[in-house]
């Protein structure tokens, strides 16, 4: 894997990141959710292969990508990954000029 400096943070970032986007899903609609059983062991392959930068948000599914990446990182040295949690930040300015 190939890394890249953070800016000057001394943090270096894999070159290719994980987008928590499109995981495998279950159901459908509103009860669309992250299939935890399939996306977590992809996650966690993705680690053991040297990325370690990982872009997520509440959207992505409704807080179930959000869970699958927690649980695929749980037990690991967090200081060597990189997570993205995106919001609506258009929601949290609402009113604010």
């Amino acid at each position: 894997m190939k890394y890249r400096d953070f800016g000057n943070t001394g943090i270096k970032v894999s070159a290719l990141g994980f987008g928590a986007m499109r995981l495998p899903v279950i159901g459908e609609g509103e009860q669309e959710k992250v299939d935890l059983d399939k996306a977590v062991p992809v996650i966690q392959r993705s680690l053991e292969l040297g990325v370690n930068y990982i872009d997520s948000a509440w959207a992505y599914h409704n807080g179930t990508s959000e869970e699958a990446v927690g649980e695929a990182v749980a037990g690991r040295d967090r200081s060597s990954i990189c997570l993205l949690y995106t919001s609506d930040a258009a929601d949290e300015l609402d009113g604010v000029d």
